[in-house]
């Protein structure tokens, strides 16, 4: 009896301490929050572009969902997602309207943002505001004779890029020249235009605040005064004195340039002379040639074009280097330095060990064309150029420690142009991370130089007639038939 009422005191101390630790930890959780994320792609954590965007917000923001809920799986999608911002920043402040129940509310939202309809999130930060509609969040699958199948979910991006717009009030410009055979920013309709750069204004930097514009040199007297960076894409025809002297006189008051080039072999001379002259005035000499690298050979778009997967240690390929994120490029030239007294050139991106250099197209698939005095080596197709009074990318020194009187002549200098065009970006994701990079370090966005959203990987199993009869032979006659004849030969074994 003394025993039996000792196990029972055990038993209750056991309980109490149990119920003492479970509070503890209740209590322990719901101060000091966290969430754990065991996806494989991590699409439930904000990425680091969000996180940085979010960290921006120092004044209350308002986030209006103004849609039901009847659309389970999207709403519980975005309500996820947006409470992650939520936890990420105090000063974001969410509402759920759901415009077939709150009669009052609805009204009153609708008047006030002049709303024709809902499925919509809105949101206001200092008496400006910005929407995000149902397709631009969602991608759906349509099949007939079955519900819509959600096949991409772009909430983050939108979201993260809706609260960027609202944060910076004033966009940044870009520059592009026109001219002098420069590839398009537009192409028409019935043109395939792989080269022209519609994707990268329209789909990229408008995306990402910036107002892009084209600018003809010849009939300006000065770049603008918005001017925050100036681009120059594979000009065919040259710059004459007057834009030379134009060019130097915007590097003069600390412009920021991106120069692509494109080689041009087997010509005498080329027809942009004295915008090759201008490049050279940095310290950079272009090395007119292809560079093919059979190591990182993309086949699908030729020889000429190969991945890129050596990085120098910078800000601006930090990501891509970080997580072996691999760019591509096409008939590519590189580059050698020369020594400069005004600009220093630091290296950004480098071929494999055994690339080589041809002096014509046609030798494009023929190994043994290398050209004469050259050998299979690495070559530079990449440099960031600055001022000698400017840190190095690969110092230590934070970018938001850079003081006004260090704002000086930068540039960014690529061997190819063809990277930037609506072809190349649709065939590899690093390259519009790579051209938002340099966009955003040069404009002295440094603070956003990270890796964009993620969509929700699509997971498809498909399989053949042959398999799925094998799956049907296993699961629903194979495993159950062994279960009988084990069950039968236990039986017998006991009889015996």
């Amino acid at each position: 009896m003394k025993g039996l009422t000792g196990k029972k005191i055990n038993f209750a101390i056991i309980c109490i301490l149990t119920f003492a630790i479970g509070i503890m930890v209740n209590y322990i959780s719901f101060r000091q929050y966290r969430r754990f994320d065991l996806t494989r792609s991590m699409i439930f954590s904000l990425s680091t572009e969000s996180k940085k965007v979010i960290a921006r917000i120092k004044k209350p923001l308002n986030i209006i969902v103004f849609m039901s809920n009847n659309n389970v799986e999207l709403y519980e999608q975005i309500k996820e997602l947006l409470e992650s911002y939520k936890n990420n920043n105090a000063n974001i402040k969410i509402e759920y309207i759901n415009p077939l129940k709150d009669y009052e509310k609805t009204q009153k939202i609708s008047r006030k943002f002049n709303l024709r309809s809902p499925d919509v999130v809105v949101f206001e930060y200092e008496n400006r505001n910005k929407f995000v509609t149902y397709s631009d969040i969602v991608e759906y699958e349509y099949i007939y004779g079955s519900q819509p199948k959600i096949t991409n979910f772009k909430g983050e991006n939108n979201f993260t890029n809706a609260i960027l717009s609202l944060l910076e009030e004033q966009k940044t410009t870009v520059y592009f020249t026109a001219g002098h055979g420069e590839r398009k920013l537009s192409s028409p309709q019935e043109e395939e235009a792989f080269g022209n750069l519609d994707s990268l204004k329209g789909k990229y930097l408008e995306k990402k605040n910036f107002t892009v514009k084209e600018i003809q040199t010849l009939t300006s007297t000065a770049i603008p005064e918005d001017c925050s960076l100036l681009a120059i894409i594979a000009p065919q025809l040259d710059f004459n004195e007057n834009e030379i002297r134009l060019l130097s006189g915007y590097a003069a008051r600390g412009g920021k340039f991106l120069f692509c080039l494109e080689p041009s072999p087997g010509l005498n001379q080329r027809p942009d002379q004295k915008f090759i002259e201008f490049v050279k005035t940095f310290g950079i000499k272009f090395i007119d040639q292809i560079i093919i690298d059979p190591e990182n050979a993309f086949p699908l778009l030729g020889r000429a074009c190969f991945a890129v997967l050596n990085y120098y240690p910078s800000v601006i390929t930090a990501d891509l280097k970080d997580n072996n994120i691999p760019l591509l490029f096409t008939t590519c030239g590189a580059f050698s330095t020369e020594e400069n007294e005004k600009y220093k050139a630091d290296p950004l991106l480098m071929t494999g060990g055994k690339s080589y250099a041809i002096s014509g197209i046609e030798n494009i698939n023929n190994e043994s064309a290398v050209s004469a005095g050259d050998t299979r080596q690495s070559y530079t197709i990449a440099y960031h150029i600055q001022s000698k009074n400017l840190n190095s990318l690969s110092s230590a020194v934070s970018p938001a420690n850079e003081t006004a009187s260090q704002k000086s002549c930068e540039a960014i200098i690529i061997g190819d142009a063809d990277f930037t065009g609506n072809l190349i970006l649709q065939q590899s994701a690093g390259n519009p991370l790579f051209i938002l990079n340099i966009v955003n370090y040069l404009t002295g966005r440094k603070d956003l130089i990270s890796l964009p959203p993620k969509s929700p990987e699509k997971m498809e199993l498909t399989l053949a007639s042959s398999e799925l009869s094998r799956i049907f032979i296993f699961t629903i006659l194979a495993m159950p038939l062994c279960a009988v004849v084990a069950g039968i030969g236990i039986w017998l074994k006991r009889r015996k």
